[in-house]
């Protein structure tokens, strides 16, 4: 028997960033910062991230996700690596739908290393298409996404959905 689970509306996973994050240097339970730490809906089994910025073709943004398991231990480095852009616009913001035609897609998501680096799937990855980031929930209570060195991209928004 298939069992079919509803995927969640899309929500944000960062707004607007336009320079680096500050790096994370120890790795307790409580890690990571407060405001920008997304909590997973318990209903959720995998999960789904997608980028969206204005910058220009081939830009690059540098990534960490972090994770934290249900309660308590370190925190984890699910990912580390780059977005980079591809040519497919990105003409209304996905959440507010407010036009903005400097707006493009990230169309290939690098993952070089941490816990994911051979697990994760890739949607569309490569094909000037909207690449998704997808993975098994886990144990995994809360993630967030740190930015690194940005190369000719200006901002990034990062998204997370599941199902």
């Amino acid at each position: 028997m298939l069992t079919q689970y509803e995927r969640s509306m899309w929500k944000s996973l960062r707004t607007a960033v336009v320079a680096a994050d500050s790096a994370i240097t120890t790795f307790d339970y409580d890690s990571m910062p407060a405001a920008l730490t997304v909590k997973l809906d318990m209903n959720w089994r995998t999960v789904q991230i997608a980028a969206f910025g204005k910058g220009t073709e081939n830009g690059t943004a540098a990534y960490t996700l972090y994770a934290r398991n249900r309660g308590n231990g370190p925190l984890r480095v699910l990912a580390t690596g780059t977005f980079t852009f591809g040519t497919l616009a990105c003409t209304k913001h996905p959440l507010t739908k407010v036009a903005n035609a400097d707006l493009k897609w990230f169309d290939t998501i690098a993952s070089t290393a941490g816990e994911l680096t051979t697990s994760p799937t890739l949607l569309n990855s490569a094909v000037n298409q909207a690449v998704i980031l997808q993975f098994d929930r886990g144990s995994y209570e809360d993630l967030y996404l740190e930015i690194g060195t940005l190369t000719n991209v200006t901002q990034i928004d990062a998204l997370i959905s599941g199902y």
